[in-house]
């Protein structure tokens, strides 16, 4: 049985995104109809080592012989490989995370921590094996995998530490692959030949290059490690989010794909509180702001609608400085910053903060309005807001706005 083309396109068109890129890939009559009609996603993530398309993960990780698993690039010692040096082409994103230190969510405190928790696991599993010849191969496989780990441990310490004696390691012989696993029902192992941000790019290309229009509600990045993907990927989303570290780094390597939107950013949300670069057509373009960390009055002065998603430190801080930009520098009508809080209490409180000063007029027991001129006040109130999720709760809002006076 054939389908027409028009019946086709109408199965096409209640598809899931997954679905269709699958199938796609296997058959050239449908690809040829389905890349006529935009993707319509709901979610896209991007790292270091996976894609994820609503809810199905496409995750890379590098395999050893010894039994673990890292979502970084490993060195012949089975270390975060740090000393590559990477070649930037012209045709793709590139975004170098890596970095030397053990803190934060460093790729090397990250590949520490999961190691240390894979031999855990792996010990335990040791102790229920009942056979002895097996529980003998599996203790001298995972004797070699703990000294790697420990040296590895102490090479890292020595790197980051220069009055530390330097760590010579006996290299192991270990040999690995890498594990493609799609969700839970696809898993595929190949050769080690490709690095995993060469690996994350050709994963890119062969999902989504060749499209155009893709359309996606909200995209996430985040790195940690390295990130390489096609510079070309017609990628139209409403909703940035980039998070972690390294979200500088971020921002400017993926201008490429910012400069191809067809519409500003409804919503563009930084998540890290070192985040310090606010420079860029984006942050004028996008029609609201969201941060997590804290900033200068100054380094907001031409940004128009802001929410603080942790304002609590923000406040204690710059709560005055704030207010004292306001008052003396005429924003636009229409212009709003939000402040959430955890708690009613500390709303009340700041605002009552606000009240005292002395340029202050109509003070209501939730607002109050400072005048600018003749046809416009800023006024500010507080109000309660239920948060959506997985786990429904209130928290309250602190406004600055400024509104034409009635």
């Amino acid at each position: 049985m054939h389908l027409s083309y028009l019946s086709l396109k109408s199965i096409i068109w209640y598809l899931e995104p997954n679905s269709r890129i699958q199938l796609s890939q296997r058959s050239p009559a449908f690809k040829s109809i389905d890349f006529q009609d935009p993707l319509q996603i709901e979610q896209l993530k991007i790292n270091e080592h996976s894609l994820t398309i609503n809810k199905t993960i496409y995750k890379l990780e590098v395999e050893s012989s010894l039994g673990s698993r890292a979502i970084f690039d490993l060195d012949q010692l089975g270390s975060v490989d740090l000393t590559t040096v990477l070649e930037q082409r012209p045709e793709e994103i590139l975004v170098d995370g890596r970095s030397f230190r053990w803190n934060g969510n460093s790729a090397v405190k990250l590949k520490d921590q999961s190691e240390c928790e894979q031999i855990r696991q792996e010990a335990e599993r040791i102790s229920g094996i009942q056979d002895g010849e097996e529980k003998d191969r599996a203790l001298n496989r995972f004797r070699r995998r703990a000294l790697i780990y420990q040296g590895n441990f102490l090479r890292g310490y020595a790197r980051t530490n220069p009055t530390a004696p330097q760590v010579t390691m006996i290299q192991i012989p270990i040999s690995y692959c890498i594990r493609l696993t799609v969700g839970n029902l696809h898993t595929e192992i190949v050769g080690y030949t490709l690095k995993l941000h060469d690996a994350i790019n050709y994963l890119a290309r062969s999902l989504l290059g060749g499209r155009k229009n893709i359309k996606i509600r909200k995209l996430f990045l985040s790195c940690v490690g390295t990130i390489r993907i096609p510079a070309n990927l017609d990628l139209q989303f409403k909703h940035l989010e980039v998070r972690g570290v390294n979200t500088d780094k971020i921002v400017k390597a993926f201008q490429p794909l910012i400069e191809n939107l067809k519409d500003p950013l409804d919503i563009f949300e930084i998540i890290d509180k070192d985040f310090a670069q606010l420079t860029g057509p984006i942050y004028q373009s996008a029609r609201l702001l969201v941060f997590n960390g804290t900033y200068q009055p100054y380094q907001l002065a031409d940004k128009r609608n802001i929410r603080f998603t942790s304002a609590l430190g923000i406040m204690e801080e710059y709560l005055g400085l704030y207010l004292d930009y306001w008052v003396n520098n005429r924003k636009e009508v229409g212009t709003c910053w939000t402040f959430e809080l955890d708690q009613e209490s500390e709303a009340r409180v700041f605002l009552g903060v606000i009240k005292k000063d002395g340029r202050a007029e109509q003070c209501e027991e939730s607002s109050v309005t400072f005048p600018i001129d003749k046809s416009a006040e800023i006024y500010i109130y507080i109000q309660e807001i239920e948060i959506g999720g997985v786990e429904q709760r209130n928290r309250w809002e602190l406004n600055f706005t400024v509104r034409a006076k009635s």
